[in-house]
């Protein structure tokens, strides 16, 4: 017998004599998929999270007291729920000896966070009385589950986590909640940081609110201009990437750095960026987009670089990523010097700061019937293996889908094994999986039954280029392919 509390609701009943175990489970999932559309429709809105806490909170308590660390907690909520409520924004709740609360607008919850500092500043600067405390503020932007007395979702939990990444006496911002932000407000902000937050997989960038309206502090903010002290928005860079929401970077500073390392100050997790691939930086009143050394390159508007001046607008790619310089002052931009034998900046020999960008190496295939192919090296290089989308399609059972990938710098060759099921060998040495070898011109790469060498773009390739190849006999390679074909 089914207990009373466990019975389906009657318009899910089961099949006649069936009994009441069998539900119908289409009409579940459709009643799922009706309150799921509402949950989503009337409760999921886009909004920024705000979370602020005491620092020190326990070590304050232990000091001064349960009563007056009372009335120090009435102090700060004095301080900080008329800030909320008169950003447009909505107290939650207090969480210990912090708070809760979102805004519909960034621009609202920048200037709540930023409204609370200087009043605790001001506080502390008028009461004779008042036990000294900071506080931390951490701001996130994002959909999340709206209801009349709370909010709950990830973005609840990862503004939390933004809260505890803050100094005393900090904002600290996503990445989300700067991009949502006005254009005026953004100048407000500074990248500082890419950091890991606990349970998620992705680092994410960390935004600074230079929010003082004076210079006495200490530390690296003496040195850094107050807000109101900004006469005009920084440079930046907005980011392009295939199938995202694009982005902006502000570089504060002389430079600002591009790579793979999650150090850097714009970092791009794509695997044909290098861990420290260009920089941007100013000298005088010029921007430059220099390559430092990166396998995959630099571009500035379709020409590689090894060293450029920017004007704004200019377009820096990597690979398939673009990323739009934008001049802080275009009247400025339009007068800077341009000429590069006066910047002491580049080689002794004066080259040209665009590098040639045709291919300079290429890759030849011999085959088991004895043909040979032909293949320029892009500077992202080429893939081989047996998949019809691969550049270099070799058909043979032994090749893996993708197999290797082949590719060259200006200087330098390299091979990489794509894990695949029967190796890539490089002078009858097989190499490892997943990391780069560096390569020599005519060194024999081996692939199932084929022999590949790479040479220069200008070179004839015959049957000799791979009798040259070290450790390459044809002869010997002629019978084995013989015994395969039999």
């Amino acid at each position: 017998m089914v207990p009373s509390d466990s019975r389906p609701p009657d318009d899910f009943q089961g099949e006649p004599g069936g009994g009441t175990e069998n539900y119908d489970i289409e009409k579940l999932l459709e009643k799922r998929r009706r309150l799921d559309s509402i949950l989503k429709n009337k409760f999921t809105r886009s909004i920024t999270v705000m979370f602020s806490d005491i620092v020190g909170s326990t070590t304050i308590a232990e000091k001064i007291g349960d009563i007056a660390m009372r009335i120090l907690l009435k102090e700060h909520n004095d301080i900080v729920i008329p800030e909320i409520k008169g950003n447009n924004g909505v107290f939650v709740k207090s969480i210990g000896d912090g708070t809760l609360s979102y805004f519909e607008k960034a621009g609202d919850a920048l200037k709540a966070a930023i409204g609370i500092q200087r009043k605790l500043q001001e506080y502390h600067t008028k009461s004779n009385t008042g036990v000294p405390f900071e506080l931390r503020i951490g701001l996130h932007s994002g959909n999340c589950i709206v209801e009349d007395k709370d909010i709950s979702g990830d973005v609840v939990n990862v503004g939390c986590r933004f809260e505890s990444l803050s100094d005393p006496s900090e904002i600290y911002l996503s990445e989300e909640t700067y991009n949502a932000l006005p254009d005026e407000d953004k100048i407000l902000c500074a990248y500082v940081k890419t950091s890991q937050i606990k349970g998620k997989k992705d680092p994410y960038r960390v935004y600074k609110v230079l929010w003082r309206e004076d210079n006495a502090v200490t530390g690296e903010e003496k040195h850094r201009p107050a807000a109101h002290q900004i006469a005009s928005p920084a440079a930046r860079l907005l980011v392009r990437k295939p199938g995202q929401d694009d982005y902006v970077v502000p570089i504060h500073g002389t430079e600002l750095i591009i790579g793979r390392a999650a150090q850097s100050d714009l970092c791009l997790k794509e695997h044909f960026v290098s861990r420290q691939h260009a920089r941007v930086f100013r000298k005088g009143e010029v921007y430059y987009a220099e390559d430092l050394g990166s396998l995959t390159g630099v571009e500035v508007n379709g020409k590689r670089i090894e060293l450029a001046p920017l004007s704004d607008g200019d377009i820096i790619g990597i690979d398939a990523i673009a990323i739009t310089f934008i001049y802080p002052d275009k009247e400025a931009a339009k007068d800077a010097v341009r000429d590069i034998d006066d910047t002491g900046l580049f080689r002794d020999d004066q080259s040209t700061y665009f590098v040639d960008v045709r291919p300079r190496c290429k890759l030849a295939v011999y085959f088991p019937n004895h043909t040979i192919e032909q293949h320029d090296i892009p500077k992202e290089g080429i893939v081989i293996g047996r998949c019809a989308e691969c550049k270099v399609n070799l058909s043979d059972k032994r090749v893996s889908s993708r197999h290797a990938r082949v590719w060259c710098t200006d200087n330098e060759i390299f091979i990489e094994d794509l894990d695949s099921r029967n190796g890539t060998s490089v002078d009858n040495k097989e190499i490892s999986k997943g990391s780069a070898v560096k390569l020599k011109k005519r060194q024999k790469i081996e692939i199932g039954p084929y022999t590949l060498v790479v040479v220069a773009q200008s070179e004839e390739v015959n049957q000799e280029t791979f009798q040259k190849s070290s450790g390459f006999f044809i002869e010997k390679l002629k019978g084995l392919w013989k015994q395969d074909d039999e």
